[in-house]
């Protein structure tokens, strides 16, 4: 195998002092330390000296210093990450022609690695390419941004870039119009590629807010605002979201160009911006962000007050110190959308820092995230699946875990754009045919034909160099800092938050989540709380669930609790207090975000935190508001019972009260009438032929009809027994007035229902609160038996049980039943004497002849 030939090589000491403050610039971020560049340079893996004699030749021009030292930093950690694991496999080389050929020496490579600073002062990123380039360079990862990839694209056109930090599309391709070529060398023709050994593995700046946009959409968003830096990047991130928020029928209101130029002393407006996509377009040109940024919000301020105009969605093309800016502008000018979607920031973990409890909310596109999951991200057909699934766990997470224990925290979508970078160089390699010229030329052929899932995505380029495979994933943080990732909805640990509450909603001062209450101050930790909390020396800590985490991008004085059982919190946005389970529902468990309803024939217990049975005497239906007593005629026997019973069921009693738990049988010899309401003793009456003597109660025990007489039982009449009774020295039979028999069942005869005859007759019964009443009969007599009323009516007879004399009397006089009734011949006591029309013979009664007189008498 034949290596193209290089200089030799020369070593870059690189100066501590710039590294140290890279490292300031982002504390507690996903860095690798400063010295890994400087480690990394000049390097052979595996070392020189043993099987493998063939090293292909990468160079890393790398921002080590400045605003973006840490993507250069993250850079040198990947490589170091998979070459150190490369050479830890067999056979301590990368595989070239995988396949087509097994491992063997002659197909075995290793590869040596260049570091140069191309940090972007005058010129850098151009210097430390040219330097590269001298080395003899067979691959060349390019430095984060589309600022610099151009620049090393341009000095290295003889030598293939990868790049993973440049998303815009000017990079790739040509303007579309012939006036612009001049300003993208080497451009000469309109839309041709603009560097054709150029290689991407991030998805293509226009298609960085597709999926908010869509996101959007589906919640009824139809304002767009778009602000953005005038930068290729930018303005591409700005473009894709308004061509799509067209697409989609939503309407671009306004679009602001930010220009930040040290030598402008005072904000300028003017009314043009370069894409002229929205019906209101300004320029904004200051000396730098803060103050351009301020000016926007003001715009925005005052294009809703004066005409109405108030973007539902703000959509921010800035890098990551615009963006933060942006964000502090519009909370201090008190205008803020109901949606903002900005690029660079989202996600990284400066933002607590920088933004505290304000970052809560955003929303942002990333080209990765740890939690990813699909068969894109499968690396089991790799030739050098580093990251390959294992246990269930995903390729994207195996990352993860591999660069957090390597460096120490976790990566950020840079630093898995920099390993993807590296992947994206192995799999060209695999492809190179053993036995050809591995130099720039072979390289660059495979790296266009590269198509295949990786722990970073879709991995393949269009004819520009773009990599259009790959969607991009969404960002929000949520009402406790979190990031959650809400898009795709395949690998989605949240829903969108949509709208944003509202700067004085109470939403935006509680940040602990559902099932939890705030304790103590609503503020962020700053960097230096997160680095003692690290070191051991805070007074939070992440060994509970009950206490709100200090580490990471979380909340510092402010604790969460969880809301004890018997309550609950269901506030996405948190809370102050947790509120009480209402009646009949419990929360067994602390930190319950919901109460569960107990069921029928159960209550809550005194704290809310279990269901317990309805005790006997009580009962509850499903809907009921809760245990509630058995009322009168009614009772429950057993635990959990969810409706009371009418004593009906329980052998026909009676219950006096409430909390039955069961019901009083009647006395002897008596039945409650069905359908009574079983209530009292009183509605208990005798059976058929037993009697309950008069100057008893109702509800007495009943004895056995006497001999002379019919017992009916229970009977119903219209009122209750009278509470005197009027008697004569004789008594006399019914008169026309007297009360009308009782009759069984059914209310008294003498007229209209709930009435009685009360003429006063000596004998009757006098007159008395008309209502209806379950009463005994007392004991009719026989026929030719005899009775006074008032021995029944009053139980005057000199008996032990009251029980009536029943007198016989003569043949054929009396005929008995409830009405004492006499023959109608016969009247008076004991029917002894003739009726009126009657006269007197011997021992009967004859009637009278027509002129006969008018009769009556004894005989």
């Amino acid at each position: 195998m034949v290596v193209s030939p290089s200089l030799r090589p020369r070593r870059k000491v690189l100066q501590l002092l710039l590294l140290v403050a890279a490292l300031c610039q982002w504390a507690g971020a996903a860095l690798v330390q400063g010295s890994q560049c400087d480690a990394l340079n000049n390097t052979f893996w595996p070392p020189q000296g043993g099987a493998v004699t063939t090293y292909v030749k990468i160079g890393l021009p790398q921002t080590i210093s400045g605003k973006w030292a840490v993507y250069g930093l993250n850079m040198c950690g990947a490589a170091t990450l998979w070459l150190e694991a490369l050479v830890a496999s067999p056979p301590g080389g990368f595989h070239v022609g995988a396949t087509t050929q097994p491992a063997r020496a002659n197909n075995t490579v290793g590869f040596e690695v260049f570091v140069e600073d191309a940090t972007s002062t005058l010129g850098g990123e151009t210097r430390a390419a040219t330097a590269l380039m001298a080395r003899g360079v067979h691959v060349i990862i390019a430095p984060y941004s589309s600022t610099l990839t151009p620049g090393v694209a341009l000095v290295a056109q003889q030598v293939p870039v990868v790049s993973w930090g440049a998303a815009s599309e000017s990079v790739f391709r040509c303007p579309t119009d012939v006036r612009n070529l001049a300003s993208f060398p080497p451009c000469a023709i309109v839309g041709r590629p603009r560097f054709r050994n150029l290689f991407s593995v991030l998805s293509p700046g226009p298609t960085y807010f597709v999926s908010i946009t869509e996101l959007a959409r589906t919640y009824n968003v139809r304002q767009v605002g778009t602000v953005y830096e005038n930068t290729a990047a930018t303005r591409s991130y700005a473009l894709g979201a308004m061509n799509r928020a067209y697409e989609l029928g939503m309407n671009n209101s306004v679009e602001i160009e930010v220009v930040v130029d040290p030598a402008v002393l005072n904000p300028v407006v003017t009314n043009t911006a370069t894409l002229g996509k929205a019906d209101i377009q300004k320029t904004v040109t200051a000396k730098d962000n803060a103050a351009a940024m301020h000016t926007v919000a003001r715009l925005l301020r005052d294009l809703k007050e004066d005409i109405g105009i108030h973007p539902e969605l703000v959509v921010g093309g800035t890098y990551y110190d615009p963006c933060v800016a942006l964000v502090r502008a519009l909370i201090a000018e008190g205008w803020y959308p109901k949606a903002l979607a900005v690029t660079s920031c989202a996600g990284d973990p400066r933002m607590i820092d920088e933004l505290g409890e304000n970052v809560r909310w955003i929303i942002g596109p990333t080209q990765w995230d740890k939690r990813m999951v699909g068969p894109e991200f499968d690396e089991s057909a790799l030739h050098f699946p580093l990251f390959k699934s294992n246990a269930g766990v995903p390729a994207p997470a195996v990352f993860n875990e591999m660069w957090r224990v390597r460096f120490g925290s976790e990566p950020n979508y840079q630093a898995a754009g920099s390993m993807a970078a590296m992947v994206m160089v192995g799999a060209a390699l695999t492809h190179v045919v053993p036995g050809t010229v591995i130099d720039a030329a072979a390289i660059s052929a495979q790296l266009g034909e590269v198509y295949c899932n990786s722990f970073y995505g879709a991995l393949g380029t269009n004819k520009w160099g773009m990599n259009d495979r790959r969607a991009m994933s969404v960002y929000q943080y949520d009402a406790q800092a979190a990031v959650q990732l809400v898009a795709p909805l395949s690998a989605a640990t949240a829903r969108v938050i949509y709208p944003t509450p509202a700067l004085d909603a109470n939403d935006r001062n509680a940040p602990c989540g559902p099932g939890n209450k705030v304790l103590g101050d609503n503020r962020m930790c700053s960097s230096s709380e997160r680095a003692a909390a690290r070191a051991g020396e805070g007074a939070a800590t992440n060994n509970t669930s009950a206490t709100w985490r200090l580490l990471g991008d979380q909340w510092c004085a402010t604790q969460c609790e969880s809301c004890p059982s018997g309550t609950y919190s269901n506030d996405p946005t948190g809370t102050t207090s947790c509120t009480p389970c209402p009646a009949n529902t419990v929360a067994s468990l602390p930190g319950s975000t919901e109460c569960t309803l107990c069921g029928s024939g159960k209550t809550h217990n005194t704290a809310h935190t279990a269901c317990v049975d309805c005790a006997p005497g009580s009962a509850r239906e499903a809907d009921g508001p809760g245990c509630e007593p058995c009322g009168p005629g009614t009772f429950a026997s057993m635990f959990g019972t969810s409706s009371c019973l009418s004593c009906d069921f329980d052998a026909g009693g009676y219950a006096l009260t409430s909390n039955n738990t069961g019901c009083v049988a009647c006395p002897a010899n008596t039945v409650r009438v069905l359908g009574s309401p079983g209530i009292a003793v009183s509605e208990c009456l005798c059976r058929q032929g037993y009697y309950q003597p008069m100057l008893k109660p109702n509800g007495a025990a009943c004895i056995s009809c006497p001999a002379e007489g019919t017992c009916d039982g229970a009977m119903v009449r219209s009122t209750p027994m009278q509470s005197s009774i009027t008697t004569a020295a004789t008594p006399s039979a019914p008169g026309p007035d007297a009360p009308p028999p009782l009759v069984p069942g059914n209310a008294s005869a003498g007229g209209a229902p709930g009435t009685v005859n009360a003429g006063g007759t000596p004998g009757t019964a006098a007159a008395a609160e008309t209502r209806t009443n379950f009463v005994n009969a007392p004991p009719y007599p026989r026929a030719n038996h005899f009775a006074f009323r008032e021995d029944l009516l009053s139980g005057a007879a000199n008996t032990t049980d009251f029980t009536p004399i029943l007198w016989p009397c003569a043949a054929g006089r009396c005929l008995g039943g409830p009405d004492f009734q006499c023959h109608d011949a016969w009247t008076g006591a004991m029917c002894s004497s003739c009726s009126s029309g009657h006269f007197s013979v011997g021992i009967e009664c004859l009637r009278c002849l027509d002129n006969g007189g008018a009769g009556g008498g004894a005989p």
